[in-house]
C-alpha cells in the first residue's frame, strides 16, 4: 500500500472512532528514523494529539507534550514500544532517550529546559488497524498519567 493511500486509510479509521483529524497533508522537513532528512514529501495528517506520517514502509506518531508534564511513571509504560525516541522541541536532532548510560534524573533537567518534549513513535511494516489501536492506547497511557499533550491542530506555537 502506498504512503498516501495508508494514511488515507487510518485516516477513515480515526474518524470512524470518534478522533479529531485534520485533512491530509503532504510536509517537508521529516527526518527518518536515523536522522537523516526525508527527501520526498511526506502525507501526514494531525489529530489533537499528534502528527502522523508516513514514508517507506514507516508509519509515526510525533506527540508534543508540556514537558513539566512528563514523569518517570510515564516513561516506564511508553519505552516498552520498541521504536520511540523522545528528543526536545527545539534541539530534535539529539536523540534524549533512548541513550548510553541513560539517567532519568539528567533526562529530566534536560526535558525542563525547553517547554515542550517531543516523543515519537515509529511503526515499520504495520496495518492501519493495528496502528489505530496502539494510537488509543497512547491515549489512554496519556491521559493515565496526567499528561499535558499539545494540540497540534489548535496550538499556535512561538
Amino acid at each position: 500500500m502506498k504512503n498516501t493511500d495508508f494514511i488515507k486509510e487510518l485516516k477513515k479509521l480515526l474518524e470512524m472512532n470518534s478522533q479529531n483529524v485534520s485533512d491530509l497533508e503532504f510536509t517537508t522537513g521529516n527526518y527518518d528514523s536515523n536522522g537523516k532528512l526525508i527527501e520526498n514529501k511526506v502525507p501526514t495528517l494531525t489529530t489533537d494529539l499528534c502528527e502522523i506520517g508516513s514514508f517507506n514502509d514507516t508509519c509515526y506518531f510525533t506527540f508534543i507534550l508540556d514537558s513539566n508534564s512528563f514523569s518517570q511513571e510515564l516513561l516506564d509504560r511508553i519505552k516498552v514500544y520498541d521504536k520511540m525516541h523522545i528528543y526536545g522541541f527545539k534541539d530534535f536532532l539529539t536523540d534524549l532517550y533512548p541513550k548510553r548510560c541513560f539517567s532519568y534524573k539528567k533526562f529530566e533537567g534536560e526535558i525542563r529546559k525547553d517547554a515542550y518534549v517531543q516523543v515519537q513513535f515509529n511503526f515499520e511494516k504495520t496495518k492501519p488497524k493495528t496502528l489505530l489501536e496502539n494510537y488509543l492506547n497512547l491515549k489512554q497511557e496519556f491521559i493515565n498519567n496526567n499528561v499535558i499533550v499539545i494540540n497540534q491542530i489548535t496550538h499556535q506555537f512561538a
